[in-house]
Protein backbone atom coordinates (compact mmCIF):
# COMPACT_ATOMS: atom_id res chain seq x y z
CA UNK A 1 0.00 0.00 0.00
CA UNK A 2 1.41 3.54 -1.22
CA UNK A 3 1.80 6.38 1.75
CA UNK A 4 0.91 9.48 0.21
CA UNK A 5 0.69 13.04 2.13
CA UNK A 6 1.69 14.32 5.14
CA UNK A 7 2.32 10.15 6.29
CA UNK A 8 4.53 10.40 3.77
CA UNK A 9 6.73 13.38 4.51
CA UNK A 10 6.51 12.65 8.46
CA UNK A 11 8.22 8.88 7.01
CA UNK A 12 11.23 11.26 4.70
CA UNK A 13 11.98 13.49 7.78
CA UNK A 14 12.31 10.65 10.07
CA UNK A 15 9.43 11.56 12.69
CA UNK A 16 8.20 7.98 12.37
CA UNK A 17 11.13 6.19 13.92
CA UNK A 18 11.11 3.26 16.36
CA UNK A 19 12.46 4.64 20.21
CA UNK A 20 16.52 4.79 20.54
CA UNK A 21 16.74 4.94 16.55
CA UNK A 22 18.89 7.94 15.38
CA UNK A 23 17.97 10.57 12.68
CA UNK A 24 19.76 11.66 9.93
CA UNK A 25 17.02 14.71 9.91
CA UNK A 26 18.20 18.17 10.89
CA UNK A 27 21.32 19.89 11.46
CA UNK A 28 24.31 19.15 13.32
CA UNK A 29 25.96 21.80 16.59
CA UNK A 30 28.47 22.71 14.17
CA UNK A 31 26.10 24.02 10.72
CA UNK A 32 24.13 25.96 13.39
CA UNK A 33 27.07 27.46 15.07
CA UNK A 34 28.80 28.47 11.44
CA UNK A 35 25.28 29.68 10.21
CA UNK A 36 25.21 32.24 13.19
CA UNK A 37 29.47 32.81 12.90
CA UNK A 38 28.48 34.05 9.36
CA UNK A 39 25.48 36.15 10.69
CA UNK A 40 27.73 37.63 12.95
CA UNK A 41 30.05 38.42 10.58
CA UNK A 42 27.98 40.17 8.00
CA UNK A 43 26.51 41.63 10.79
CA UNK A 44 29.74 43.32 11.91
CA UNK A 45 30.38 44.40 8.65
CA UNK A 46 27.43 46.02 7.86
CA UNK A 47 26.46 47.59 11.06
CA UNK A 48 28.84 50.89 10.78
CA UNK A 49 27.82 51.76 7.66
CA UNK A 50 24.27 51.34 8.08
CA UNK A 51 24.98 53.32 11.19
CA UNK A 52 26.87 56.48 9.11
CA UNK A 53 23.86 56.00 6.75
CA UNK A 54 21.50 56.75 9.55
CA UNK A 55 23.67 59.71 11.34
CA UNK A 56 23.69 61.36 7.27
CA UNK A 57 19.97 61.20 7.23
CA UNK A 58 19.65 62.55 10.29
CA UNK A 59 22.13 65.55 9.79
CA UNK A 60 20.95 66.74 6.39
CA UNK A 61 17.25 66.17 7.58
CA UNK A 62 17.74 68.71 10.17
CA UNK A 63 19.97 70.98 7.98
CA UNK A 64 17.02 70.81 5.58
CA UNK A 65 14.94 72.23 8.77
CA UNK A 66 16.83 75.18 9.18
CA UNK A 67 17.11 75.92 5.75
CA UNK A 68 13.45 76.30 5.62
CA UNK A 69 13.50 77.91 8.80
CA UNK A 70 15.79 80.51 7.30
CA UNK A 71 13.35 81.02 4.09
CA UNK A 72 10.38 81.06 6.49
CA UNK A 73 11.87 84.00 8.07
CA UNK A 74 13.14 85.80 5.04
CA UNK A 75 9.45 85.30 3.25
CA UNK A 76 8.03 86.89 6.28
CA UNK A 77 9.96 90.03 6.03
CA UNK A 78 8.86 90.28 2.22
CA UNK A 79 5.65 90.03 2.65
CA UNK A 80 4.63 92.08 5.77
CA UNK A 81 7.12 94.46 4.67
CA UNK A 82 9.34 94.81 8.15
CA UNK A 83 12.62 92.65 10.06
CA UNK A 84 12.35 89.40 10.69
CA UNK A 85 14.78 87.23 12.40
CA UNK A 86 15.58 82.95 12.37
CA UNK A 87 16.80 82.08 15.68
CA UNK A 88 18.91 78.63 17.02
CA UNK A 89 19.99 77.28 19.83
CA UNK A 90 20.85 74.14 21.27
CA UNK A 91 19.36 72.96 24.20
CA UNK A 92 19.13 69.96 26.14
CA UNK A 93 20.86 68.15 23.40
CA UNK A 94 18.09 69.34 20.28
CA UNK A 95 18.75 71.94 18.26
CA UNK A 96 15.52 74.77 17.98
CA UNK A 97 14.71 77.44 16.00
CA UNK A 98 12.26 80.41 16.06
CA UNK A 99 10.99 82.88 13.42
CA UNK A 100 9.98 86.11 15.25
CA UNK A 101 10.17 89.77 14.03
CA UNK A 102 13.51 91.24 14.04
CA UNK A 103 12.85 93.43 17.24
CA UNK A 104 11.53 90.99 19.35
CA UNK A 105 13.03 88.26 21.83
CA UNK A 106 12.27 84.65 20.29
CA UNK A 107 9.40 83.20 22.38
CA UNK A 108 8.10 79.85 19.84
CA UNK A 109 11.08 77.37 19.72
CA UNK A 110 10.37 74.12 17.20
CA UNK A 111 13.00 71.44 17.66
CA UNK A 112 14.06 67.97 16.97
CA UNK A 113 14.93 65.16 18.72
CA UNK A 114 17.50 63.80 16.41
CA UNK A 115 20.89 63.28 18.07
CA UNK A 116 22.64 66.37 16.25
CA UNK A 117 24.48 69.24 17.61
CA UNK A 118 25.63 72.86 16.11
CA UNK A 119 29.24 72.44 15.15
CA UNK A 120 32.13 75.32 15.72
CA UNK A 121 32.15 75.81 12.06
CA UNK A 122 28.69 78.32 12.94
CA UNK A 123 29.03 81.55 12.18
CA UNK A 124 25.79 83.36 12.81
CA UNK A 125 25.81 86.18 15.08
CA UNK A 126 25.54 84.99 19.05
CA UNK A 127 23.37 86.98 21.19
CA UNK A 128 21.98 85.59 23.95
CA UNK A 129 22.52 82.44 24.24
CA UNK A 130 21.33 81.58 20.54
CA UNK A 131 22.60 82.57 16.59
CA UNK A 132 20.97 84.49 14.67
CA UNK A 133 20.15 85.93 11.11
CA UNK A 134 18.13 89.34 10.64
CA UNK A 135 16.44 89.59 7.09
CA UNK A 136 15.40 93.08 6.45
CA UNK A 137 11.98 94.14 4.23
CA UNK A 138 13.32 93.10 1.17
CA UNK A 139 14.39 89.95 2.25
CA UNK A 140 17.72 90.81 2.17
CA UNK A 141 20.26 90.09 4.90
CA UNK A 142 21.18 92.75 7.78
CA UNK A 143 24.15 92.01 9.57
CA UNK A 144 26.82 89.87 9.03
CA UNK A 145 26.64 86.64 7.02
CA UNK A 146 27.53 83.10 7.84
CA UNK A 147 26.93 79.89 8.22
CA UNK A 148 25.02 77.48 10.50
CA UNK A 149 26.90 73.57 10.95
CA UNK A 150 25.16 70.77 12.21
CA UNK A 151 27.08 67.38 12.56
CA UNK A 152 25.81 64.14 14.26
CA UNK A 153 26.59 63.61 18.03
CA UNK A 154 27.96 60.21 17.41
CA UNK A 155 30.15 60.88 14.02
CA UNK A 156 31.10 64.30 14.51
CA UNK A 157 32.70 64.00 10.52
CA UNK A 158 29.07 63.83 9.67
CA UNK A 159 28.54 67.81 8.79
CA UNK A 160 26.22 69.87 7.01
CA UNK A 161 25.48 73.10 6.73
CA UNK A 162 22.80 76.35 5.54
CA UNK A 163 24.90 79.26 4.57
CA UNK A 164 23.70 82.93 4.02
CA UNK A 165 25.87 84.18 0.99
CA UNK A 166 25.13 87.40 -0.16
CA UNK A 167 23.92 90.61 1.29
CA UNK A 168 20.93 90.35 -1.21
CA UNK A 169 19.84 87.25 0.72
CA UNK A 170 20.66 84.44 -1.08
CA UNK A 171 20.51 81.37 1.03
CA UNK A 172 22.09 77.63 0.31
CA UNK A 173 22.81 74.11 1.52
CA UNK A 174 25.95 72.90 1.79
CA UNK A 175 27.41 69.93 3.11
CA UNK A 176 30.67 68.59 4.70
CA UNK A 177 33.96 68.40 3.34
CA UNK A 178 37.20 65.98 3.74
CA UNK A 179 39.57 69.37 3.35
CA UNK A 180 39.09 72.53 4.63
CA UNK A 181 38.36 75.87 2.17
CA UNK A 182 38.54 79.24 3.37
CA UNK A 183 39.24 77.91 6.83
CA UNK A 184 35.74 75.84 6.78
CA UNK A 185 34.73 71.86 6.13
CA UNK A 186 31.25 72.82 5.15
CA UNK A 187 30.70 74.81 2.14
Amino acid sequence: MKTTGVTETFRRFGTDRQPGEKSSAGFTAIEVAVVVLMAGILGAIAAPGWMRLRDRQMVNRVNADLYLALREAQGQALKTRLDWRASLRETDGRIEWSIHRGNAEPIAWQGTSAPVTIASGTTFRQRGGYYSVEFGDRGQIKGQLGRVTVTAKNTPTIQSCTITSTLLGTIRRGRGANRRRDGHTCY
